[in-house]
């Protein structure tokens, strides 16, 4: 269960908040970068947290076991950091993304909401909408060959190994009866 600390509870409780959301995002090159839901910079640690304009939160699934959590966002492409190029490039493609709620009159006051990764990202020619897989997500995928009592290989490919060019492999002969659909 997730802990939330006793002056966001409050002001929760009061109706009327003072919360936004911060997005860190750790790109597969390196380089981090901070989003904020709210209308001015927030210092979040040490990483200013630029607000973005047109900024969308999506619904956030969140399960239990190893089902994948998920998430999405979407927004304008009107920071500098988010470039057609670089989303053309893939560097913000699986970058490390953790979603916080925080209170921006104290941003020390914060709930961590998700951490994932960027998934699949769609854009247009100003705007984005991104993916957000959990952590989770690479236990879902399957790795590796598929054993079974049947060979997926192919006859004769690489992987099979067997030359069927060889004698063993070939004869001729005439079909004189068939006996079923799978034998003659």
């Amino acid at each position: 269960m997730r802990e939330i600390p006793v002056a966001i509870a409050a002001s929760l409780a009061e109706g009327v908040t003072s919360l936004a959301h911060v997005l860190r995002i750790t790109r597969r090159d390196g380089q981090v970068f901070g989003f904020t839901d709210h209308d001015r910079v927030l210092q979040f640690d040490a990483l200013s947290c630029e607000p973005s304009e047109g900024l969308s939160i999506g619904a956030i699934e969140q399960s239990l076991g190893l089902g994948v959590d998920s998430a999405s966002i979407a927004g304008a492409l009107s920071s500098e950091a988010v470039t057609e190029a670089d989303l053309g490039r893939g560097l913000w493609d699986g970058a490390r993304v953790d979603l916080y709620r925080v209170d921006w009159t104290d941003p020390a006051q914060r709930v961590h909401v998700f951490a994932g990764r960027i998934g699949e990202v769609r854009r247009g020619a100003a705007a984005f909408e991104a993916e957000l897989r959990g952590l989770k997500a690479p236990l879902n995928v399957p790795v590796g060959r598929v054993f079974s009592r049947f060979c997926d290989a192919d006859l004769g490919d690489a992987r099979c190994g067997k030359n069927i060019e060889t004698a063993v492999f070939r004869g001729e002969g005439a079909v004189t009866h068939v006996l079923t659909t799978a034998s003659f």
